[in-house]
Formats: C-alpha cells, structure tokens, sequence
C-alpha cells in the first residue's frame, strides 16, 4: 500500500461539480493523493475540499481551459510515477484503483490503462486483435477516457493533449499520438466501471452547456480528421454532418427553440472548423 501512495495521483477536471467530487473522493483511500483542476475558478471548491480532505489539492485556473488544458495543468502539477484521470459522474468498486496499480507494475511500455465499461461496448474496430475471452487484458487502438490510468513517464515522452482542442476528439487524438510513439494501450476486461452520462452537472448547468458541447463535437471532428487524415477525408466525414444540421435547425425553428439551438451551434461549431477558426466558444453566464 506505501508503493501506491508514493506513486499515484488522482485527478479530477471540475466545472461547478461540486456535488459531485465529494461522492468520488470518499470512494478513494484517503491515503492517495487527489489533485482537483477547477475550471470555474471557484475560491469557496479550494476551501471546502482542501480543509475536509487532508489528500486533496485544488488548482484554481483563473480561466476555463476546458478538458484538454485541465488534463495538461494537471499534468505538469503531478510528480508521481503513475496518475488516475476520473470522470465526476464515474461510479467504481473498492479495490479497482488497486487492481489497475498491480497490473501497472507488472506491465512494461504502456502509455494509459483503461477499465471495461458497463452497459457500454466498445466497436471492434477500436481493438488491435480479436478478443481473447481468456486474457486479462486487450490492446486497444482508441479508448474512452472516463477513467484512465496513466503511465506518466509515458506521457512526458508523448506530450501535452493538443491545445488546439477545447474538448472531444482530444482522447482520440492523443491514443493515436501514443499508438505513433509505439506504446501500448490497454483495457483490463475484468475491471468494470460505471459511467453516468451527464450527471457530473446540475441539470441548469447540463442545460447551458449542451449547445457548447455540440459546437465543439463538430468543431472537433473536422479538426481531428484533418490533422490526421487529411482535408479531403475531413470533408467527406462532415459533409453529412454539415448538410443535417442545416436541415434540422430549419425544421426545429419552427416548434422547438432549444433543439433548433443545438444544431445552430453544430453547424456554427462545423464551420469555424472548416474556415479553420480556432476553437473559440465558451460557456455563456458562467466565468
């Protein structure tokens, strides 16, 4: 147990999800340490989680940096060998940090673990080789990031995520970075979790930021298809896209304000990608 308190951290990347942290922590041996990116840079979440808990830090970071410069201050403020990137609105069992800190120093050239996730499966293109129903573990090409296990030796040598990308498509992007850089990825298929979509958020919140999440989804996946396959397959995979959204928000106009705003921000997001603007839109009435 001395070996996994001196060689792991977890992290957790907050945007007023306060209610939220504290049913993660308390599933966490009090003797690690956990290290909290507040994106909304809330002075009271410091406070609060740093005076309860004994383990935890909160880094305030004066601006919102969105997923991929939360994980990236997140990584330059960890000194530890190995680190735990969770999800709020991840739900795991006692023992599962320790199982993938047992698997991680048995296993060599690996950049970042991933667990199994309930009620969700992953498409077979996302995997190396067929599935061995007797082996422990699976390389992956892509993995979802709920809950990552990463080699942090693995990562200095990969990189920072791409600044470049606010949220969504920067997990794919860096899997392929450290596909490139021949590391492995690996999904322990014992090792369950459980990923609550979109509780991580007061629904008010979850409301506000869902036209922003889908300006970034498209944002992202032209963006992401370009830098890795090309501007002409990047036009290819978001024609449909481009073409749908500009339909839908034409029929949602005229019963259905908040959906017609959704496919605004899809189609606005899609084409500031395409005219290669960066990815500028923040969440509006919050800091």
């Amino acid at each position: 147990m001395k070996n996994i308190q001196k060689n792991l951290t977890v992290f957790m990347i907050a945007y007023h999800s306060n209610y939220r942290i504290e049913n993660v922590i308390k599933k966490i041996n009090p003797k690690i340490k956990i290290l909290i990116i507040e994106n909304s840079n809330l002075i009271e979440t410091k406070n609060y989680f740093e005076k309860k808990f004994k383990n935890v830090k909160v880094i305030l970071s004066k601006v919102n940096l969105g997923m991929t410069g939360g994980v990236n201050l997140a990584f330059k403020n960890i000194k530890t060998k190995y680190s735990i990137y969770l999800d709020m609105d991840i739900n795991f069992s006692k023992g599962t940090i320790e199982r993938f800190f047992n698997f991680a120093e048995k296993t060599k050239n690996f950049a970042f673990l991933v667990p199994n996730l309930q009620h969700s499966k992953y498409p077979k293109h996302f995997y190396f080789e067929p599935k061995n129903e007797d082996s422990y573990s699976i390389r992956l090409k892509i993995a979802h990031f709920h809950f990552v296990f990463y080699n942090m030796k693995a990562t200095k040598d990969i990189g920072l995520y791409d600044k470049n990308i606010f949220f969504y498509y920067d997990e794919t992007d860096y899997c392929l970075r450290a596909i490139k850089k021949n590391y492995n990825i690996f999904l322990l298929k014992n090792v369950k979790v459980k990923h609550l979509e979109n509780q991580s958020y007061k629904k008010n919140i979850r409301l506000a930021i869902e036209p922003l999440r889908q300006w970034h989804l498209m944002w992202g996946k032209f963006y992401f298809n370009k830098k890795h396959y090309g501007s002409f397959n990047a036009y290819k995979y978001c024609l449909p896209n481009l073409c749908g959204s500009f339909f839908k928000m034409i029929v949602y106009s005229c019963f259905d304000g908040y959906k017609c705003k959704l496919h605004v921000n899809r189609l606005s997001g899609l084409l500031n990608s395409m005219f290669g603007k960066k990815s500028w839109k923040r969440l509006e009435n919050y800091s």
